[in-house]
C-alpha cells in the first residue's frame, strides 16, 4: 500500500504530464482557429486569383486583336472613346 501512495506523490511531482496537456490545449486553439478562418481565407484567396485570371484574360485577348482593338481604350470615360475613336 505504501508504494501505490508513493507512485502517485511521484506522478504529482512529475512535470511532464502537464507540459503534455498544455502542448494538447495549445494545439486544439490553433485547430479550432484554423476552422474558424479557414473559409474567410478561402474567399480572399478565390477572389485573388479571379482578379489574376481576368486581368490574363484581357491582356492575352489584347495581345491577339492587335494595336488598333478597342484595348487601347480601355480606362477612358465613354465621352473620350466617342471622340477620339478613329
Amino acid at each position: 500500500m505504501n508504494t501505490m501512495f508513493e507512485g502517485i506523490k511521484r506522478f504529482a511531482r512529475e512535470e511532464d504530464g502537464a507540459a503534455g496537456i498544455e502542448y494538447a490545449l495549445l494545439l486544439a486553439f490553433v485547430a479550432l482557429c484554423m476552422v474558424t478562418a479557414g473559409p474567410l481565407i478561402k474567399t480572399a484567396v478565390t477572389t485573388i486569383w479571379t482578379n489574376i485570371q481576368t486581368a490574363l484574360t484581357a491582356a492575352a485577348w489584347c495581345g491577339t486583336h492587335g494595336p488598333d482593338s478597342l484595348c487601347r481604350w480601355q480606362g477612358r470615360s465613354e465621352h473620350e472613346r466617342k471622340s477620339q475613336h478613329p
